[in-house]
């Protein structure tokens, strides 16, 4: 992953902004260079997600079983790392009725309304 730069606006007291230019200075940077420096150091690496690699019969078999426990396609599309609409659709193409609607509520069927 490549880096890139962010602006960011940062309200720093006088005396300590003048302080930290003087550090910069000696190391012959910009402030810039340091707070870059100390973000690095204090914020952790973010993990890389990794998606769970499934054949086509196993994400149909999990859209299928998950989705007769009355999970939402959202839900599905989450244990997968694939996106809502992609669940949803490939559930339809299944021929599939969706277990709850968006937002997970349960569906009113025609025979309970």
């Amino acid at each position: 992953m490549s880096d890139f730069d962010v602006p960011v606006l940062v309200h720093i007291p006088r005396q300590r902004f003048k302080t930290l230019n003087r550090e910069a200075t000696k190391q012959g940077a910009e402030v810039s260079t340091l707070i870059r420096a100390l973000v690095i150091k204090v914020i952790p690496e973010a993990p890389a997600v990794a998606t769970v690699q499934v054949t086509r019969e196993e994400r149909d078999a999990l859209i299928r079983r998950r989705n007769s426990e009355g999970a939402t396609d959202g839900e599905i599309a989450r244990e997968l790392g694939q996106s809502r609409g992609a669940i949803g659709a490939r559930r339809a193409r299944m021929g599939i009725p969706a277990a709850r609607a968006v937002g997970g509520q349960p569906l009113v069927k025609e025979t309970d309304a």
